[in-house]
C-alpha cells in the first residue's frame, strides 16, 4: 500500500465522535477509504474502512453530536480551491477551511477553521474492489 494514493470518501463514512480541546476540534470517523495507484474517486482500486481523525485548528464549531454515531450522507471540505468530498489521507493544510457533514435528514456538524489535518488510526480493513468512474458515475462493485 506504500505506493498507493488514499482518500476518505465522506458519503460512505460514519462520524463516531467529536471532541473540542481548547480551540481545536477533533472528529473521529469510521472512514471509507479509496486506495489506488491512480486518482482516488476516479480510477480503479480498492475500498477499505479505517479509523481516522480530522483535526481542525482554531475552529468555530456548530455541531449536533447528540445523534452520534451517524452515517454521513454528504460531506464537503472547502479550501482555497473550492469544495471537496474526498480528502487525501494523510493530509495537512494551513489556511481557511470549512467542513460540513450532513446525515440523511440534517447537518451533523459545520466548522470554520484555520487549518486541518487528517490522520489514519490503526490498520485498514479491506471491503471491496472499486471500478473506475464512467461518464461521471462512480461505479462500485457490490
Amino acid at each position: 500500500m506504500d505506493n498507493e494514493n488514499a482518500s476518505i470518501e465522506f458519503h460512505d463514512s460514519q462520524l463516531r465522535g467529536v471532541v473540542q480541546i481548547g480551540d481545536h476540534c477533533i472528529l473521529f470517523l469510521r472512514a471509507y477509504v479509496h486506495r489506488t495507484t491512480g486518482r482516488p474517486g476516479i480510477d480503479s482500486g480498492t475500498g477499505w474502512t479505517q479509523a481516522a481523525a480530522i483535526v481542525l485548528n482554531r475552529s468555530d464549531t456548530d455541531e449536533n453530536s447528540a445523534g452520534l454515531p451517524a452515517e454521513i450522507f454528504h460531506g464537503e471540505l472547502t479550501m482555497f480551491d473550492g469544495p471537496h468530498n474526498l480528502i487525501p489521507m494523510p493530509f495537512s493544510y494551513r489556511g481557511s477551511v470549512g467542513l460540513r457533514l450532513d446525515s440523511e435528514f440534517s447537518h451533523i456538524i459545520l466548522i470554520k477553521s484555520q487549518g486541518v489535518s487528517v490522520l489514519p488510526i490503526g490498520d485498514p480493513v479491506y471491503v471491496e474492489e472499486v471500478c473506475a468512474m464512467s461518464e461521471g458515475l462512480n461505479l462500485f462493485d457490490p
